[in-house]
């Protein structure tokens, strides 16, 4: 079974659950750039130490200062390589996750996979939903988002295969996260193998003429973070 170690636990200046949904969206990010993934996480974190650490600083607590200058200056790399996170994870969360995301409601609610491509693609260029939001809006009239510039089935399917085998995050990101993000209630990521099993039961369900194939999924395993 394939996983990857993430310290989310332990940490004073970020919570455990908001670390563990700060790596599924690395994960995404990841997938989306081709980077690696342990290099960014830490990337990730960073910024929030710096953040907690200025914090500190201005509360006057001039003991930390040294540890705080030395971490920070160790860290600076890592931050260079992922200028403006939460706008390329926005970017990554619009241009991938969301069209993917809704190609795989379609197939779950019993489309195949190619009509699930067909809809969602006709969907994104249709004037009645998102594209005619983006339009209406100054900043984005001249320079739509990429998913909306590019609305074609083989991109679809290119995310599918892109996101494979961490398509069941993608339903726990749109089910977990962006709920609890609405009612500031965030909670630990959970729930990964029901998904897998979900996603493996209704993909070989015997009323497809064509079940689809599940790649073996990846995992996060969330461990305390080491001293």
């Amino acid at each position: 079974m394939p996983e990857l170690l993430v310290p989310s636990e332990g940490y004073p200046f970020i919570a455990s659950a908001e670390a563990q949904w700060l790596a599924v969206e690395t994960l995404f990010l990841c997938r989306s750039k081709k980077l690696k993934f342990e290099r960014t996480y830490l990337g990730m974190l960073s910024y929030y130490y710096k953040a907690w650490a200025m914090a500190d600083f201005d509360e006057g607590n001039s003991l930390n200062a040294k540890t705080h200058y030395n971490i920070l200056d160790k860290t600076e790399e890592l931050r260079h390589d992922i200028r403006n996170p939460s706008k390329i994870v926005l970017d990554v969360i619009l241009n991938d996750v969301q069209p993917l995301r809704m190609v795989l409601e379609a197939v779950l609610q019993g489309q195949s996979k190619e009509e699930a491509k067909k809809t969602v693609s006709d969907s994104l260029q249709r004037l009645d939903t998102m594209r005619g939001d983006f339009l209406k809006d100054p900043e984005f009239k001249e320079d739509l988002p990429r998913a909306l510039k590019q609305t074609g089935t083989d991109r679809l399917d290119g995310l599918w295969r892109k996101y494979a085998d961490i398509l069941h995050y993608v339903i726990l990101w749109r089910a977990g996260y962006q709920h609890a993000r609405l009612s500031n209630d965030l909670e630990p990521v959970q729930g990964e193998q029901q998904a897998v099993d979900f996603l493996r039961e209704r993909f070989a369900s015997q009323k497809r003429t064509n079940p689809i194939k599940m790649k073996e999924p990846l995992y996060l395993r969330f461990v305390r973070a080491s001293a």
